[in-house]
């Protein structure tokens, strides 16, 4: 049937003319064919972005991807006449399965999804996922929480994590400050600005704790004993210090006189080696002299062929002070005995020595081969310790002997630290001890 618009009459006009006009689609097609090339779009677009994103999306390099089928339908080619094109797009197709496999996004809580948007940028949570900077299982585990963008900020800003992140999972031990790194390091402090005392009186407090490893207990040795080759065998004299103090020679004085007369409890000579006096017997009237009293004591220490001096009250050891240390030799065949001893009078220089082993062999004073060397200090056994006698301290002609076990049961020290010892200890008041 014609439709109205496709033929017209005129009545009583000439010969009937039949007029054609162009086909009008009606709403129904225009609607298909809307729909169709909606449809078409979408396939061309869908097709760029996956010829785009192939290479970049590939699965294998990424560990949130997981593999898909799809099918993709292969873009038409639009006709002159828009209603076959919807037609053409209405009809089902048969498409070849896409080789690009899909990026799943895990952020989703349904199925991945699958629709790009028309100006070709992918899904925005899909973008999150991708641009993600790549991080290491050692860095996500550092970082605390694994996909925190600020966690991981902080911890390559963090110069220790950013060291334990690059090693490849092995976590490399961190050096730990103990407390007596913050006490040495506290008396250093002290020590630059002038106080001395404080500095000493920090590091003996650290050195009697009984918590201090040995390891340490060396370490603050060394400190305290470097402090007092200022404080006790220098011209040095601290304001305050208890082993200390200034003396103006007066007219008649001599380093013995005054060593006596101001009860030192020392030998005159310390007061020489202290003030660098070379020739004892030329002092000048009101010339300052430092005075070192004692008394002073010592702990020998087997294990680690060391004595240790001490100063402080006889009865009390628990107020003695670390003054300095010094290397010794021992008994043979763990021949020095362990226990307290005295200072025996008559501390002797120059001494001559017979065997007690072999009374033939003698030497006497100033003999260069003499094995116990320029100095005598004996000790006297007190208590259960008292059966051992013929004790001493002394020095040796043998300095290779030093830290080694060779002496009779006498304890070794080397010449001068011999010297150090005559010049210190006091007959019948200084202590000695002997430990394991």
């Amino acid at each position: 049937m014609s439709l109205p618009s496709q033929v017209g009459r005129t009545p009583g006009r000439g010969p009937k003319v039949e007029s054609r006009a162009e086909p009008v689609l009606s709403k129904p097609q225009l609607a298909a064919g809307a729909v169709g090339a909606v449809v078409v779009l979408a396939v061309v677009v869908f097709a760029v972005v996956a010829m785009r994103g192939g290479p970049e999306h590939d699965a294998g390099a990424d560990p949130l991807a997981q593999t898909e089928t799809r099918e993709t339908t292969p873009a038409a080619t639009p006709s002159d006449d828009p209603v076959l094109d919807a037609v053409a797009a209405s009809a089902p197709r048969t498409t070849p399965a896409d080789p690009t496999p899909a990026i799943t996004d895990p952020l989703a809580s349904g199925p991945a999804s699958t629709t790009a948007r028309p100006d070709g940028d992918s899904d925005s949570a899909l973008d999150a996922v991708l641009n993600q900077p790549s991080r290491s299982p050692t860095s996500g585990i550092l970082s605390g929480v694994f996909d925190d963008d600020d966690g991981q900020a902080e911890a390559e800003d963090d110069p220790v994590a950013g060291a334990i992140a690059s090693a490849d999972g092995d976590l490399p031990a961190i050096p730990q400050r103990s407390a007596t790194d913050e006490v040495i390091d506290h008396a250093g402090e002290l020590r630059d600005a002038g106080r001395l005392l404080a500095a000493r009186d920090e590091l003996n407090l650290a050195l009697a704790d009984p918590a201090t490893s040995e390891r340490d207990r060396a370490r603050l040795r060394d400190e305290i004993g470097d402090l007092n080759e200022t404080l006790v065998f220098s011209a040095h004299i601290e304001p305050g210090d208890f082993m200390a103090r200034e003396y103006r020679v007066k007219s008649g004085d001599s380093l013995a006189r005054i060593a006596r007369a101001q009860d030192l409890g020392t030998h005159w000579k310390l007061i020489a080696r202290v003030n660098g006096i070379t020739n004892p017997s030329r002092i000048n009237i009101g010339q300052r002299l430092k005075l070192v009293s004692g008394p002073f004591h010592v702990v020998v220490d087997k294990s680690d062929f060391r004595a240790d001096i001490y100063h402080g009250p006889a009865d009390n050891p628990r107020e003695w002070v670390f003054v300095a240390s010094r290397p010794v030799g021992l008994g043979e065949a763990d021949g020095t005995p362990v226990g307290t001893f005295v200072v025996a009078p008559g501390k002797l220089e120059n001494p001559g020595w017979v065997n007690p082993r072999d009374s033939s062999e003698q030497y006497d004073r100033n003999d260069p081969k003499n094995p116990i060397g320029e100095h005598w200090v004996g000790l006297t056994g007190v208590g259960d310790s008292a059966v051992h006698t013929g004790l001493g301290l002394h020095g040796t002609i043998e300095p290779d002997s030093i830290g080694r076990e060779m002496s009779m049961g006498c304890v070794r020290l080397l010449d001068d630290d011999a010297a150090l010892m005559y010049e210190l200890l006091t007959e019948g008041e200084s202590v000695v001890r002997v430990v394991p």
